[in-house]
């Protein structure tokens, strides 16, 4: 008798799993459905693979601007995710899971926030040309990600955080990248904004100061950037 009311208990608890995870598969496709249809945008090139939950049709729009002459960051999903932060406006990570940390499987994210930092002042309202210099200046990272393996990326947010010459190095990379691609005159408009707008505490401006390129040293170059560059890259 035990024996039989213990398999009865079993079984109805394997059906009552079973049930469970049924849901939470269902509900998880649901939601990539759902997720899916409400990303489309008929700016977005076939090539393409992104995603997003930002509700400012200009954010999004900006965004795909710059990233359709990111070519090269065509093949990885990214994702645009808008947040409260506090100690950025905005900035390109990769996206490591346990499946992918030692896979060639490669995705990345931008994260930004509703207010530029510092500020009251709403991402959405920044001027068009600075908000695709500032995307420009973050898929520039992306694609310096590019030559790192996903575990490589973690070595190398670890030194970010701790050396502040190779943060340096790697923002003027963000940079040079940019401008390689095109976008002199959104990133000049872009730290023109930042800096001499008068608009943002001393502390953000003295972050783009320390760690950027500065804005004379993008006034003055042309076609070929990495000539008129070479005297102040990386300094």
């Amino acid at each position: 008798m035990v024996n039989i009311l213990s398999n009865r208990i079993i079984k109805r608890l394997t059906s009552f799993f079973l049930i469970c995870f049924s849901l939470v598969l269902l509900i998880r496709l649901v939601q990539d459905e759902f997720y899916t249809v409400n990303n489309y945008d008929p700016m977005i090139e076939p090539s393409m693979k992104i995603s997003y939950d930002v509700k400012s049709d200009k954010i999004k729009r900006c965004f795909v601007n710059v990233l359709k002459r990111y070519e090269n960051l065509h093949q990885y999903h990214i994702h645009l995710h808008q947040k409260q932060l506090s100690n950025s406006t905005m900035s390109a990570q990769p996206v490591i899971k346990w499946n992918n940390l030692f896979t060639g499987i490669k995705e990345y994210k931008i994260i930004l926030g509703f207010y530029v930092m510092d500020s009251d002042i709403l991402v959405e309202d920044i001027p068009n040309q600075v908000l695709e210099g500032w995307f420009a200046h973050e898929l520039g990272h992306i694609s310096d990600y590019e030559q790192y393996t996903n575990f490589e990326m973690l070595l190398y947010g670890i030194k970010y955080l701790l050396s502040s010459s190779f943060k340096k190095k790697v923002e003027h990379e963000a940079d040079y990248i940019a401008l390689k691609k095109g976008f002199r005159k959104e990133i000049i408009a872009t730290k023109k904004y930042i800096l001499t707008e008068g608009l943002f505490s001393d502390r953000y401006t003295s972050i783009i100061k320390k760690y950027y390129l500065p804005i004379e040293a993008l006034e003055s170059v042309e076609k070929e950037p990495e000539d008129t560059l070479s005297g102040i890259y990386h300094e």
